[in-house]
C-alpha cells in the first residue's frame, strides 16, 4: 500500500550518507572510464551509473512510500518469486566473469540474487514474528535453516561464490536476532566455519605438496568420504541413543561432535567438487598471492600496491597510475575502493569510512527506535546486508579475505545492486518516519 503524505520529513544523516557515497561512486567510476576512452565523458560505465543512481533515488521514493507493515502481507509471495527467478537464471542466465547471474536481453541485465537479499529479509523476518512458530524448537529451526540456505544453494549454482556466502551470513545474523536456541545456532554457524577452514587448509596444503596424493585429493575421494562420513553418522546416532536410555551426558556431546565431523567432511567434500578451478585458485591467491603473481594473484597485488601508494594523501584525483594505466581489474567494481585510497590517500580513504560508519550507525539508531518486532527485524536484516557488503569488500581489496567478488554498496559500478542498496535504504526511511505509528510489538 502506498501513502499519501503530506509530511515528507526524512533522517538527513541516512540521506547525505546514501547521496555522498553513491556520489563518490560516481567520480571514481568516470576515474576509471577516462582511461577507457578521454573523448567520452568518463565512459559508458560512467554514463549508466549516472542512469542508475537517479533510478534509484526513485526506487528509494517508491519504497519510503510504501508501508513497511506491507511487506510482511507479500514476503511468501517476494521469496517465492526471487527463488523462480534464480531457477530461470540458471537455464536462461548471461555469464558474466565466469558466474551465470544475470537475466536480461542485449546489454540490459539484472541480477535476481541481488533483489532475493531482500526478500529473504522479509520472508525470515516475517517467519520470526508468526504466533503459529516456536522460536525455541528444533523443528522451527530446521525450516528457517531451510528457506535461509535454499537461496545460497541456487546461488552457487550459479557460480556466484560471493552473493552465495552472503545468504547464510544474513541467516545467522538474523537467526540470532530472532532468537533461535543458542546450540542450534552455534552448531550451524561453526558447521559453516569448520567446512570453509576445512576447505582453505586443504588448498594450502595442496600449495605446499604439489606432488599427489595432497590431503585436497582425499578430500575429494569419494571412497574416503564416504566410509569416513557414515562412521561419524553411525557413532552420532549410538551415542545419541545411548543418551537417550541412559541421561548421560558424556554421550549427548559424543553425538554433537560425530555429527559435526560427518557433516563437515561431506559438506566439504561436495563443496570441493563443485568449486570451479579459478575459484580454487582465488583461494590460493588469498593464502600467498605471490606464488602466480601474473595470474591468480595479480587481483591482490596490484590492490595493494594501488592502497599503498596513495600514501597519506594520494595521488590526486584522476592521478592514479595502477587505476589509470589499467593494472588495477575491476576497479569499477570489486576493487573501486583501491582506486580510492591511491588516488586519494589514507585521509580519502578514512573519509569514505566515515560515512559508511554514519550510515551503519544511524540505521542500527533507527532500529532501536521501532517497537514493531517485524519491521525491527526487517531493519536488522538490511544493516547486515550493508555490513557484511562493506566488511567482506575492505577485507578482499586488503587481502585480509578471498576475492569472491562483493561490490560494496553505493561505490560500485552496478545498476542491481546500486537499485538493491536504494529500495534498503527507502524501506529505512519509511520506517523511521512511521516509527511511532506501528502497532507496539515488544522485542
Amino acid at each position: 500500500m502506498i501513502e499519501q503524505r503530506s509530511n515528507w520529513l526524512i533522517d538527513p544523516v541516512l540521506i547525505f550518507s546514501i547521496v555522498s557515497l553513491s556520489f563518490v561512486g560516481a567520480l571514481f567510476i568516470y576515474s576509471g572510464g577516462v582511461s577507457d576512452n578521454p573523448l567520452q565523458v568518463g565512459g559508458e560505465r560512467f554514463i549508466k551509473q549516472i542512469i542508475w543512481i537517479v533510478t534509484g533515488l526513485l526506487l528509494l521514493y517508491f519504497s519510503f512510500s510504501v508501508h513497511t507493515l506491507t511487506y510482511r502481507r507479500i514476503a511468501a509471495s517476494l521469496y517465492s518469486l526471487g527463488i523462480l527467478f534464480l531457477i530461470v537464471t540458471l537455464f536462461i542466465g548471461k555469464e558474466v566473469n565466469g558466474a551465470k547471474a544475470w537475466i536480461g536481453i542485449g546489454k540490459f541485465g539484472i541480477q535476481p540474487s541481488e533483489f532475493m537479499k531482500l526478500a529473504l529479509v522479509f520472508f525470515l523476518a516475517n517467519l520470526g514474528t508468526s504466533s503459529q512458530v516456536n522460536l525455541k524448537s528444533f523443528s522451527f529451526f530446521g525450516i528457517l535453516l531451510f528457506y535461509g540456505f535454499l537461496p545460497s544453494f541456487l546461488v552457487f549454482l550459479q557460480h556466484d561464490l560471493g552473493t552465495a556466502i552472503l545468504y547464510p551470513l544474513i541467516f545467522f545474523i538474523m537467526a540470532f536476532v530472532l532468537g533461535v536456541r543458542l546450540r542450534y545456532f552455534l552448531f550451524t554457524f561453526f558447521l559453516m566455519v569448520g567446512v570453509v577452514l576445512l576447505a582453505i587448509a586443504s588448498v594450502w596444503l595442496s600449495m605446499v605438496y604439489d606432488f599427489p596424493p595432497t590431503i585436497l585429493n582425499v578430500l575429494k575421494s569419494f571412497k574416503f568420504n564416504f566410509i569416513v562420513t557414515c562412521s561419524m553418522f553411525l557413532i552420532a546416532l549410538l551415542a545419541y541413543l545411548g543418551w537417550f536410555f541412559s541421561g548421560s551426558r558424556v554421550l549427548y556431546w559424543i553425538s554433537y561432535g560425530a555429527l559435526f565431523i560427518g557433516l563437515v567432511l561431506s559438506i566439504t567434500y561436495f563443496l570441493l567438487r563443485i568449486l570451479k578451478g579459478y575459484q580454487i585458485n582465488r583461494l590460493m591467491a588469498f593464502l600467498d598471492p605471490y606464488r602466480d603473481p601474473q595470474g591468480s594473484g595479480w587481483n591482490i597485488i596490484q590492490s595493494l600496491t594501488a592502497i599503498g601508494s596513495g600514501e597519506l594523501f594520494g595521488k590526486g584525483y584522476l592521478q592514479g597510475t595502477q587505476a589509470q594505466y589499467r593494472f588495477l581489474p575491476e576497479q569499477n567494481t570489486d576493487f573501486i575502493f583501491s582506486t580510492i585510497g591511491e588516488e586519494w590517500g589514507f585521509l580519502g580513504s578514512m573519509a569514505v569510512f566515515l560515512v559508511y560508519f554514519l550510515l551503519l550507525f544511524r540505521s542500527l539508531q533507527i532500529a532501536k527506535s521501532i517497537d514493531n518486532l517485524f519491521v525491527f527485524n526487517v531493519c536488522v536484516g538490511i544493516i547486515a546486508i550493508f555490513f557484511l557488503h562493506f566488511l567482506i569488500n575492505i577485507g578482499m581489496v586488503l587481502g585480509m579475505m578471498p576475492i569472491i567478488g562483493i561490490p560494496l554498496l553505493f561505490l560500485s559500478y552496478g545498476g542491481s545492486a546500486m537499485w538493491m542498496s536504494m529500495l534498503a535504504a527507502g524501506i529505512l526511511l519509511g520506517a523511521y518516519q512511521r516509527r511511532d505509528k506501528f502497532p507496539l510489538v515488544s522485542h
